[in-house]
């Protein structure tokens, strides 16, 4: 995947001062030709008069140009929303709708069935071109709760939208909180989800929870001191406030929210951001080439313990395929594999990779099932009806770095952990030497 945008200091494109935009994703259309990709983003949040209460989105179009469907909608039918695209930085309006009834895109929101729900609602079909872009959503008249949307829709090229994120006013109220709706969907995707101050007064809570049960699976109210502060640090996507908050997770296919609220209860004007995670394999990129150690671990034995039984077999069984020599057991990595699925097990199974890891790494998660070693293997290796060796390249939308690390041809040894959730497992192996390195084939 291509990025193209001016950065800040820390690595981000900058819009509005601060809106900040990058999050791949969108497409929550059933029909969607792309099954592995950030399903969507949408955002609800107080909507006022004053201009630093508007709800404001930044949009990132790199490459080509997209076709998009922009929708502001009402929550408490009150407001009346006004929507308007912008280009940036120079803030020239190039679209405007309060009525998506009378503009013209209706006919094609309706037989897209993107249509509003209210008449009053806005709403846009439009394309643009390569670059920056705002949507911002004013009221008409009355301040109210209110709804930001941006979807691809011609998601079946090779180019995704850049990016989406959102700035608004949050108070106590759980009204007025920011709540940004997220899909995921085809396989697990590892995102930075970001909780950013923007007026300094605001200090942010994130909380990321399933829907509709809303159950909470990570939260965090300071970056510095949370679970991923080294790995944002590394990757320059650590947010510029001390305070801010920013996690760094993997969520399996399904529905979520993102939710922004004050964490002393003091009013302020903040920022939502969600990224597609720029290194991780599963979101079609390359691994990343740091880290990684090439002296082998030690103990090593020919075979796994009974309950691995058909794990090292079954990675050979790929191997042998590309003619690549066998994989020994380590129980060393065995070890190092086992506590990182204990600790994902206090996080409910949740599928995340460990950060700074010196080894490769595969994560396999089921729920219902009774999987085996050899079915876990089999799964990562499935991704090869995804590889392309000529061009050593996954397929668009598609994972294949589970099954390039499972034939990666220097790595000499495995080492696996599991953990249950109740009905759900994950189970985690780690390769030394590591595979996936940038620019480099497999075998």
């Amino acid at each position: 995947m291509n990025y193209h945008f001016q950065t800040t200091q820390n690595g981000l494109p900058k819009l509005l001062q601060s809106v900040l935009a990058i999050a791949l994703l969108f497409n929550m259309m059933a029909a969607s030709a792309v099954t592995n990709r950030l399903g969507g983003l949408s955002t609800r949040s107080y909507v006022g008069t004053d201009p630093m209460n508007y709800m404001i989105a930044g949009i990132l179009v790199n490459v080509s140009p997209k076709k998009v469907v922009i929708r502001a909608s009402s929550v408490d039918g009150i407001l009346n929303p006004k929507l308007a695209i912008k280009t940036y930085p120079l803030g020239t309006t190039i679209y405007t709708n309060n009525d998506w009834t009378t503009g013209a895109s209706a006919a094609e929101l309706q037989q897209r069935n993107w249509a509003p729900a209210r008449t009053t609602d806005a709403g846009l079909i439009v394309t643009l071109n390569p670059g920056l872009y705002t949507a911002e959503v004013t009221p008409e008249t009355v301040a109210g709760v209110g709804i930001v949307e941006v979807y691809e829709l011609d998601s079946t090229g090779t180019v995704k939208l850049g990016g989406i994120s959102t700035r608004s006013r949050i108070d106590s109220n759980p009204l007025n909180y920011m709540i940004a709706g997220l899909l995921v969907q085809g396989e697990p995707k590892r995102l930075i989800a970001r909780a950013v101050s923007v007026d300094g007064i605001f200090n942010p809570k994130l909380d990321i929870k399933t829907y509709p049960n809303a159950t909470l699976l990570h939260s965090n109210t300071d970056w510095t001191v949370g679970a991923s502060a080294v790995e944002l640090q590394q990757l320059k996507w650590n947010p510029p406030g001390a305070k801010d908050a920013a996690l760094s997770v993997v969520l399996n296919p399904g529905l979520y929210t993102i939710e922004i609220s004050p964490q002393d209860g003091v009013m302020g004007v903040g920022l939502v951001e969600v990224y597609e995670h720029p290194t991780y394999p599963g979101n079609g990129e390359a691994a990343p080439t740091t880290g990684g150690t090439t002296t082998p671990t030690t103990p090593t034995t020919p075979t796994e313990p009974a309950e691995f039984s058909g794990m090292i077999a079954a990675h050979n069984a790929w191997r042998s395929k590309v003619k690549v020599a066998g994989l020994t057991w380590s129980s060393t990595l065995a070890t190092y594999a086992q506590q990182w699925a204990n600790t994902l097990k206090a996080q409910n199974c949740a599928m995340q990779h460990r950060s700074n890891n010196q080894y490769g790494e595969n994560l396999y998660w089921s729920s219902g099932m009774s999987p085996t070693s050899q079915s876990v293997v089999d799964s990562w290796a499935s991704e090869i009806a995804n590889y392309t060796y000529a061009t050593n390249s996954c397929a668009t939308g598609k994972m294949c770095g589970h099954y390039t690390q499972v034939v990666w041809k220097d790595t000499k040894e495995v080492g696996c952990g599991k953990a249950s959730c109740g009905s759900a497992q994950i189970w985690v192996c780690n390769y030394n030497p590591p595979g996936n390195y940038v620019g480099q084939k497999p075998y």
